[in-house]
């Protein structure tokens, strides 16, 4: 049980890094960096609250192996029709992001290295395309092309932050900035929201663990606090290297491009672009591989559920409204991981609360209920804030 508790909190702290840390030190340098680390702890709290109910409601019906067929279980159709919305919402949001990302790190490498200057729409097809070619191989295909590239992510990872180390400027992270507002602060949650996604796994791993909830809390709780550590070590970096006024500068434009293009200027060391880059990249694509294939499954089964034959269709209702989205937005990164999180929060918070208030026979608000429910209020609300132009949101 030992080895399956460990194999387990590293499936949750896997699930949880991924592109979405690239986005962080634009909010350290929004809010500065004490407040950014007391938002962080409060994001993770919610998060880690909504595992902790992802884990009861799994534990009250272990023959689900999803949380599809687990809201169906314990809601009933509307809570199957909210858990599929929800989902879905989260895939193209999440897709348009990592489209718009590798696209960015894509234009950024034809620059560098052949002098090309790539157009974002041309970018943005091609890592379409070649995304979709692996996706429609099947898990095999990008199970195995993933084990390879996140292995690389991490040491790409190491590599920037022992390198960047020496450079940080202690001055460079007492900064706070003067004009920080209730609104401000709460523009950041729904981004620090979408870095802490691990809730799918959990009834997978309830089942890997024959169903021992105290095992399956520990899990949660300790997968989700290992990325704690290292986006706090990333911001510690990053931040400390370029300091406030080069965060704002580099993020006016494309940020992710901005970021990785001022830390190698920064430096003065001509590989560490390349460092710098090639972790970017990878963490896109990582992450834009395993999204895209559980949205390309998911299709594929509502496909031949509809009598729909061919992989065709499926391929073409995964990609085509996320490339859409990254097309007329170009550089919508940050933006799109905020959409993101009104999906999330749903589906890590709202939904697990449901089920479990379902669940237990009295009916009471324990402290992970009011944690998620307010937390996912707050964040949800967030969201709402920024796309209706009353919150400025991050950039």
């Amino acid at each position: 049980m030992k080895n399956r508790l460990l194999g387990s909190t590293l499936i949750v702290a896997g699930t949880t890094i991924g592109a979405g840390m690239l986005a962080l030190p634009l909010i350290t340098t929004s809010v500065g960096l004490g407040m950014s680390v007391m938002l962080m702890l409060l994001v993770w709290a919610v998060s880690a609250a909504g595992g902790l109910l992802m884990a009861e409601a799994a534990n009250a019906c272990p023959e689900d192996t999803s949380l599809h067929g687990m809201a169906g279980t314990l809601l009933g159709r509307k809570g199957q029709f909210v858990s599929a919305g929800s989902s879905m919402f989260l895939y193209y949001a999440l897709c348009a992001a990592y489209i718009s990302g590798c696209s960015s790190q894509l234009q950024l490498a034809a620059r560098v290295l052949f002098d090309v200057q790539l157009h974002s729409t041309v970018a943005a097809l091609i890592v379409t395309a070649i995304t979709a070619f692996i996706v429609s191989a099947g898990t095999r295909r990008v199970d195995g092309i993933n084990r390879i590239l996140f292995p690389l992510m991490l040491v790409a990872l190491a590599v920037v932050l022992a390198v960047l180390s020496p450079s940080v400027e202690p001055a460079h992270l007492e900064f706070e900035p003067a004009d920080l507002t209730a609104g401000v602060i709460l523009a950041t949650l729904p981004v620090l929201y979408t870095s802490f996604g691990f809730h799918v796994v959990v009834p997978s791993i309830g089942r890997y663990m024959d169903s021992c909830h105290t095992s399956v809390r520990r899990a949660v709780i300790m997968g989700s606090l290992l990325p704690v550590v290292l986006y706090l070590f990333w911001q510690l970096i990053v931040n400390g290297v370029l300091g406030s006024e080069g965060m704002t500068a580099v993020s006016a434009g494309d940020p992710v491009a901005g970021m990785v293009g001022g830390l190698a200027a920064h430096t003065g060391i001509g590989w560490i672009s390349t460092a710098v880059a090639g972790f970017a990249a990878l963490a896109l694509v990582t992450s834009f591989l395993g999204v895209a294939l559980g949205l390309y499954d998911y299709l594929l089964e509502a496909c031949e559920g509809r009598q729909i034959k061919g992989r065709a269709p499926a391929i073409s209702v995964t990609f085509l409204p996320p490339l859409a989205i990254a097309i007329l937005a170009p550089g919508s990164f940050v933006a799109a991981l905020g959409y993101a999180a009104l999906a999330l929060v749903f589906l890590a918070a709202f939904l697990p609360a449901a089920m479990v208030w379902k669940v237990r026979t009295e009916k009471r608000f324990s402290p992970s209920l009011i944690i998620v429910v307010v937390g996912g209020i707050l964040i949800a609300g967030s969201q709402i804030g920024i796309a209706t132009g009353m919150l400025g949101g991050i950039s």
